[in-house]
């Protein structure tokens, strides 16, 4: 669907169901609206994930990506990997580790709790383990940091969900002072009707259009 498309409709019923004056959805409002609620509905059918419609945001993945080590971090106990600038929900994690002149790439990798690992590192059957193949990590500091033993961490390949491309529609002057252009949904017809009725319950919200809000109040928190 056409971002214009989008803005005409989301106009159309911001304005049929006003009741507060007729304050009119412009188009840089109903950009921020749009990108809020979009990401909003992705968290929403990520925790849903076991459900059928997690298939519309197959093309939100990424698979296996190269993600850099932070050298600027590294000890003897563990290697920081960045998470990708775009990066949105984790799916899994795969690597390449290295002992001497021996390589390897079938480890299990299991996450870990960051209170427990001191713990783990003690004890002989959850300590990284090149012998074994398996070794654990932890998400947090804007990156994944893993931990090995005797044993180096050559490469880390992560396949995630990203963020849906921010939309944005021409004909308004943005913050940094730049002229908007028209950028189009990315995302399934379906999903882009859901957003619309997000944005405009919100709006409604927004404006303080309190009675169609508790109306509709349900269907802001679950919109699906």
């Amino acid at each position: 669907m056409r971002i214009i498309d989008c803005y005409l409709r989301a106009l159309q019923k911001a304005e049929e169901n006003a009741t507060n004056g007729g304050i009119k959805l412009d188009k840089a409002r109903f950009v921020q609206l749009f990108n809020e609620e979009q990401n909003r509905l992705v968290l929403y059918l990520l925790d849903k994930r076991n459900e059928d419609d997690i298939r519309y945001l197959q093309k939100l993945v990424v698979y296996s990506k190269d993600i850099s080590k932070n050298r600027s971090i590294e000890n003897q106990i563990s290697d920081l990997f960045s998470l990708p600038s775009d990066y949105f929900d984790f799916i899994n994690v795969s690597g390449v580790f290295s002992r001497g002149e021996c390589s390897a790439s079938d480890f299990n990798l299991w996450e870990a709790k960051n209170e427990n690992v001191n713990e783990l590192l003690a004890d002989e059957f959850n300590k990284p383990s090149y012998d074994y193949r398996d070794c654990f990590y932890t998400i947090g500091e804007e990156g994944i940091r893993v931990y090995k033993g005797d044993f180096n961490v050559d490469k880390l390949f992560l396949s995630y969900y990203r963020y849906p491309n921010p939309v944005d529609i021409s004909g308004y002057i943005k913050s940094d002072n730049s002229s908007s252009t028209d950028v189009d949904p990315e995302l399934d017809d379906k999903l882009v009707d859901i957003i619309l009725n997000m944005v405009e319950k919100q709006f409604a919200l927004n404006e303080s259009e309190y009675n169609r809000y508790q109306i509709d109040s349900d269907n802001v928190r679950s919109p699906l």
